[in-house]
């Protein structure tokens, strides 16, 4: 995938390759037609690219996200992992890199738990990417880490008390926040249903929802 990319210098106008956009496109294909020849293109790009911190280069565009880059490089490398055309020393590579990212995106929150993409310029940021990652990742049975499970649930509690807070505010488009909250609900939705949770975790994910 291209996106129009303008030089800082010259003020030129170039079409520079979108990563997180491809990836997105390859869930698209790995979902849809699993026995693609293109999709091992698409699997090597990847695993090729792949940062020794386990993420991977923002790209270019306007709206630049290495942790939303991730998190398709994540759901991507799940899907292909379960593709029986992929050979096996492939499937350990993608696990490897997969079980890599999922570590980047722990090391890679807030000290409140949250995510932010850093392109969404509004205060809400955190909540909807948050939200994001949740409603995508947390249903893949195959991300089960310790560390991965309690990453999450720090994430949902703070996303649920904060979001709380941000509902009874009044510094914000109540259009605009019905969208995000929509996101919000449907990440706690899922998560309530795929971890088991119990406290006050719990009980402030009853309340919420």
């Amino acid at each position: 995938m291209l996106v129009e990319d303008t030089e800082p210098i010259t003020s030129h106008m170039k079409r520079k390759p979108d990563f997180r956009h491809t990836l997105a496109l390859g869930i698209i294909l790995a979902k849809a037609r699993p026995n693609s020849k293109y999709l091992k293109h698409y699997i090597q790009s990847t695993l090729e690219s792949q940062k020794e911190d386990g993420g991977w280069a923002p790209g270019h565009g306007k709206t630049v996200s290495e942790v939303f880059t991730v998190l398709y490089a994540v759901e991507f490398l799940t899907l292909c992992h379960h593709n029986r055309n992929i050979s096996r020393k492939t499937q350990k590579d993608l696990v490897i890199a997969r079980d890599k990212a999922v570590n980047w995106l722990i090391n890679n929150t807030a000290k409140n738990g949250l995510w932010k993409s850093g392109v969404l310029k509004y205060t809400w940021d955190p909540l909807l990417t948050t939200a994001w990652v949740l409603r995508r990742l947390v249903p893949l049975k195959e991300i089960n880490t310790k560390s991965w499970i309690n990453c999450v649930k720090k994430a949902l509690y703070t996303l649920v008390v904060e979001s709380h807070d941000f509902n009874t505010g009044s510094s914000y488009d109540a259009t605009q926040w019905f969208r995000v909250e929509t996101r919000i609900c449907s990440a706690v939705t899922v998560t309530n249903r795929e971890l088991c949770l119990d406290g006050i975790l719990e009980e402030k994910v009853a309340a919420y929802l």
